[in-house]
């Protein structure tokens, strides 16, 4: 694992962002995009339920709907030095998450909505987050995992609603039986 430094704000704590932003809804991350992934990580640290959502897989010049699965249990780990570390068995591993200032520009879930958009955090965050979308915190990891028949590359995508949500966007790459497909599905974490 690589190890990722995104302290844009050194030594503030996430509660001292959150007040200073003037976050919308008590407990929101509001505002807090760019700030201490230490404090974050230190929030973040516990047990998730993880959903990941329906999505999409185009392969071999068909679209095939990929059906939600059912609910697992995660774990986010805060280490002393601000990295955060995702560990699941479904992502048979456990993968570093780093802080991002931007999702990238042709990010899109398996609905065509983007990250950012407003009505992606109102389908996937309880009570939507209250504020833009692109000022939550956004966290990533990749990594890749043996499926039926190949090997898939995985990429998450975070926003960080509040310490108890986190909603996202995984999009996959999949190379099974001498076949390249490509996919994407809405996630959820809560606590």
């Amino acid at each position: 694992m690589k190890r990722i430094s995104a302290c844009l704000f050194g030594g503030m704590a996430l509660a001292g962002l959150m007040a200073a932003t003037g976050s919308a809804q008590a407990g929101s991350y509001c505002g807090a995009r760019g700030t201490d992934m230490g404090a974050l990580a230190t929030a973040l640290t516990g047990t998730w339920t993880t959903v990941n959502g329906a999505g999409e897989l185009s392969m071999m010049g068909m679209r095939m709907p990929l059906p939600p699965a059912p609910p697992e249990t995660s774990s986010l780990t805060g280490a002393g030095d601000g990295t955060l570390i995702l560990s699941s068995a479904g992502l048979q591993g456990s993968y570093m998450i780093e802080a991002m200032a931007a999702a990238p520009a042709d990010l899109a879930g398996p609905t065509g909505l983007t990250l950012e958009s407003a009505e992606l955090a109102a389908s996937l965050a309880p009570n939507g987050p209250g504020c833009d979308p692109a000022s939550l915190p956004l966290l990533h990891t990749s990594g890749q995992m043996q499926q039926e028949g190949g090997l898939m590359t995985f990429h998450l995508y975070l926003l960080a609603a509040d310490e108890n949500h986190l909603y996202g966007i995984t999009t996959m790459e999949l190379a099974a039986d001498g076949a390249q497909g490509k996919g994407s599905r809405t996630i959820t974490f809560s606590r």
